[in-house]
């Protein structure tokens, strides 16, 4: 019974998930652009979805590209494999420029 419990939790955790990202969910199938949400509380709810400060978001993108026109996509974990790929590409770059 105890494992039914635990299983169940899961599920709400996972319906709350959804439904709380719901406006982002759809703006990521509609294939939006961050700067084209149509409420700035979507901008904040995009940020947490990924997990990014908003404002540390927005200063790298205005830094790195001059306006917030990107587009909006799912943030999946890397697997193990493709974490390991990303590591050792980084220390790659690191490494060159000394």
């Amino acid at each position: 019974m105890r494992r039914v419990d635990k299983r169940l939790e899961q599920i709400e955790a996972h319906v709350e998930r959804l439904t709380k990202y719901a406006p982002i969910i759809v703006a990521i199938e509609k294939h939006l652009y961050y700067d084209e949400l149509p409420k700035d509380e979507y901008r904040a709810l995009y940020c947490e979805y990924i997990g990014v400060d908003q404002e540390i978001f927005e200063q790298i993108l205005l830094a790195a590209l001059g306006d917030l026109h990107v587009i909006l996509r799912k943030v999946e974990p890397p697997t193990e494999k493709e974490l390991q790929e990303i590591i050792a590409e980084v220390e790659d770059m690191v490494l060159d420029l000394h």
